[in-house]
């Protein structure tokens, strides 16, 4: 399942989202407890696709710990109604970290951050930095959403 997952995430990072978004499927299929948190890949694969129902099916799996949640509901409502939903952003001004990570001009991943989400315990800064990097494929294929974003998130 491991190996699945590891394609699936290559996958996506290729742009190769219909792939990755079956083998996310199948892990799915083959465990829908989800050990492996791939709902989050999942959620990602079907923004790169554009199956914004599938998307909605999943949404409640995607939990309220992570900020992937609020993020995709407003990329959702933008790509869907012209407008971003101000109670997603409400919802993704809660995660300060992830909030600031979103308005940084630069996502580096130099040595500190390698040291830092490689530690038992990363700093909520670094998981805010991976988790904008693991979005980063999906949200660059709507290059009109983040500048939108942007302007309504304190």
């Amino acid at each position: 399942m491991e190996i699945i997952l590891a394609s699936a995430v290559d996958n996506y990072l290729a742009g190769e989202g219909e792939m990755a978004a079956a083998q996310a499927e199948l892990l799915l299929d083959c465990d829908s407890e989800d050990p492996l948190e791939v709902t989050p890949i999942l959620a990602l694969c079907y923004v790169m696709i554009g199956e914004w129902e599938c998307l909605e099916d999943i949404d409640g799996d995607l939990g309220e710990k992570s900020a992937i949640r609020p993020l995709l509901r407003a990329l959702a409502s933008f790509v869907n109604g012209g407008e971003i939903d101000q109670k997603a952003v409400a919802e993704l001004s809660k995660f300060r970290e992830f909030a600031v990570e979103l308005k940084s001009p630069t996502h580096d991943t130099d040595e500190g951050y390698l040291r830092d989400i490689s530690s038992e315990r990363p700093s909520r800064a670094a998981l805010a930095r991976e988790l904008y990097l693991r979005c980063e494929p999906a949200l660059a294929l709507y290059p009109e959403f983040m500048p939108q974003l942007l302007k309504t998130i304190k």
